[in-house]
């Protein structure tokens, strides 16, 4: 027997939940019967279904559906009631998001859900709250049609035997793929699925092991790419924090270098700021324009700073060894090489000095960089030589390439000779010459103009 409700607030929880569609988690307020089976939905709800009307919860044949008054006029009830909360400007999703929604609802009309869970999945990745298109998708994967040849359809055939052999041979598949090799932490979910696999007895895959094995099979896009909003309920399913793929945080500082012990939360919207458009580049993402990465307090226990990265990145436990070329490395050592940050953090920094940055002097860079944070709104900063360096280092140890050839960025620190700059640019001064595949790290001999350095900025966390 149920337990007794205590409080009014209970009752009218319990109430809500009782007036909510089970597909759009929406107030039925448009609430209808279905004929013969009983069950009650919202009107869009049905009509969404096209020309597959089969009750979305029991699967019998609708005949006809006639409106519930009664349902209605409770819902609308509720939904005025002051209590009720309307949703935070988070949970609001986009208008791009919504017009993913609305082309969803369109091919499941059409019957084609194949394509409308690609638009639903992508209006989650725009707006991650966005609980009606998560309780479509839902919807559209429990109702993916036989015929339609869905790979991840889900049917009775689901919980047999082979059914779990295909999972585990899918979980080893993936495992070996390069991409996979990749992300550390994505790795370590689907190992943990194969050998919870491996080591059960049971024959029939359990509800949660269903539910991974759906997504799992939606892990990658057409273009051979990996579907973060996937990997995002993967980890939500395995209890994991939801790190971006593009992150290179605690378990790719492990896979290159060592031990990292603290990893700061990123914020709660950060897939929603990566996959927004770019303050810089407005025809492109934040996401395609920075990097996202940890600048950690100490690695293998030692304080990280200046004179650290330079020995690590010689000999990385994997990928590509470089080290620093400078004019004048020796007098920057001396005053910033042993500054280590006080606690771990995250930067978004950009991948190029910003457009315009160039040929300026330092004075004007700062400037540029605090008009374009106002603008967007954003806390924006020039980097600090530490900070650069490992934004740059970082991406040349797993890729080879240099993420801004030929150019620096400014930085804050200044020393007697100049202001520093770091990058892969290189100058000549007499007899000094650093060569293209080092890192340069230095001044410009109090040089403040140079048609190769601009300006890098960045956002913490």
């Amino acid at each position: 027997m149920a337990s007794a409700i205590t409080s009014t607030s209970e009752f009218r929880t319990q109430m809500v939940e009782n007036l909510e569609d089970a597909v759009s988690r929406e107030l039925m307020t448009q609430a209808v019967t279905l004929v013969p089976c009983g069950h009650v939905f919202n009107e869009d709800t049905i009509d969404c279904l096209g020309r597959h009307k089969l009750c979305p919860n029991d699967r019998i044949p609708i005949k006809r559906y006639i409106p519930n008054y009664t349902i209605r006029n409770l819902a609308a009830a509720a939904l005025a009631h002051p209590e009720e909360r309307a949703p935070t400007r988070e949970e609001e999703p986009t208008e791009e998001a919504s017009t993913h929604f609305a082309k969803a609802k369109v091919m499941s009309d059409q019957g084609n859900y194949e394509a409308a869970i690609s638009s639903l999945l992508l209006a989650l990745q725009i707006s991650p709250h966005f609980h009606k298109a998560q309780a479509y998708l839902d919807f559209c994967l429990n109702h993916a049609t036989a015929e339609e040849s869905i790979s991840f359809s889900v049917d009775s055939s689901f919980k047999s035997q082979s059914d779990k052999d295909k999972y585990t041979d899918l979980l080893f598949d993936l495992l070996e793929d390069p991409q996979i090799k990749q992300e550390i932490s994505l790795q370590e979910i689907l190992g943990e699925a194969v050998e919870n696999l491996i080591e059960s007895s049971a024959h029939k895959l359990t509800s949660e092991e269903e539910s991974q094995y759906k997504w799992t099979q939606r892990l990658f896009r057409e273009d051979g790419k990996v579907r973060t909003f996937v990997v995002e309920k993967l980890q939500a399913i395995h209890g994991k924090t939801a790190c971006p793929l593009i992150a290179f945080g605690k378990a790719k500082w492990l896979q290159y270098f060592g031990v990292i012990r603290e990893e700061p939360p990123l914020p709660p919207d950060i897939h929603r700021i990566l996959e927004s458009p770019c303050p810089f580049w407005p025809d492109k993402t934040v996401q395609e324009t920075h990097t996202l990465v940890l600048i950690p307090r100490t690695v293998n226990g030692k304080p990280f700073n200046l004179n650290a990265l330079e020995r690590l990145i010689q000999h990385p436990k994997q990928g590509h060894a470089t080290r620093y070329r400078s004019h004048g490395w020796d007098k920057l050592k001396a005053e910033f090489g042993d500054q280590s940050p006080y606690a771990s953090y995250w930067i978004l920094m950009t991948k190029d000095v910003l457009p315009g940055s160039t040929l300026k002097t330092r004075s004007s860079q700062f400037q540029l960089v605090d008009s374009y944070s106002k603008k967007a709104q954003v806390p924006y900063q020039v980097p600090s030589a530490l900070e650069s360096a490992t934004s740059i280092l970082l991406e040349y140890v797993q890729s080879g390439t240099w993420r801004i050839p030929f150019t620096c960025t400014r930085c804050q620190e200044i020393v007697k000779e100049g202001p520093i700059c770091v990058g892969n640019y290189c100058p000549s001064f007499g007899s000094y010459q650093s060569t293209p595949d080092d890192l340069y790290l230095g001044n410009f001999s109090g040089n403040d103009v140079d048609s190769s350095v601009g300006v890098a900025p960045l956002r913490k966390f």
